[in-house]
């Protein structure tokens, strides 16, 4: 077992170095100067600070060295500050918004098993009827449309058009739940249906295999 769990460890190696290296290339690509968005309009007036900027921060450095130092700071936990953010470590950015990860992904869980555990056995128990022809179809356009799409749909119609929800957070992650809870609602709502259409599927195969069984068809006869 060890020696099995040893190789798969070796074998991630370089599928994380790959994607390491695809993820400093796209950071490379993306548009705009780190330096630039840190100075703001002073950067205009401050050409030679620019550029000491740049050579502090080591982005004067060839691109192979600032690759290895970049993954060797990401191999001890420091993932580096954020420019934009007043220099702030990248890592107290995360931990201020985690915990409102962890609740917003908890309660979609909840929320999904709570809604599609029923749903699934009651599609099961009436195979093809309406009921479940409409869970069904239901349940593959919930596993089928993006989130990023259905969210954005649900901002235009829900936050922008009818204005019952905020369309962003308030950016304030330590606020009081009752003032969290508004911001809440549409991302439960985009990450609770993919839940609901997968635990449901799942629950309606797990449910029909059951009553398929030799024991079940027995114990119906009698």
């Amino acid at each position: 077992v060890w020696a099995y769990m040893a190789r798969r460890v070796i074998m991630l190696i370089p599928l994380l170095l790959g994607l390491s290296l695809i993820m400093f290339t796209l950071i490379q690509l993306a548009p705009g100067d780190p330096v630039l968005a840190m100075m703001g309009e002073q950067a205009a007036s401050n050409p030679e600070y620019v550029e000491q900027a740049r050579k502090n921060l080591g982005l004067d450095d060839p691109l192979p060295v600032q690759y290895i130092r970049w993954v060797g700071n990401l191999v001890q936990g420091d993932f580096g500050t954020a420019y934009t953010f007043n220099r702030t470590p990248v890592l107290e950015l995360i931990g201020d918004r985690f915990w409102s990860t962890v609740q917003l992904q908890g309660i979609a869980l909840l929320l999904g098993l709570l809604i599609a555990l029923p749903v699934g056995i009651i599609s099961a128990l009436r195979q093809y009827s309406a009921i479940d022809n409409i869970v069904t179809v239901g349940s593959f356009l919930g596993l089928a449309l993006p989130n990023f799409w259905l969210a954005l749909l649900l901002q235009l119609w829900i936050a922008v058009e009818l204005g019952w929800l905020p369309v962003l957070s308030s950016g304030q992650a330590r606020a009081d739940y009752p003032e969290k809870l508004k911001y809440f609602i549409l991302p439960v709502i985009v990450l609770t249906l993919p839940n609901i259409a997968y635990f449901a599927r799942f629950m309606r195969s797990a449910m029909l295999e059951v009553i398929n069984q030799e024991y079940m068809t027995v114990a119906r006869a009698k």
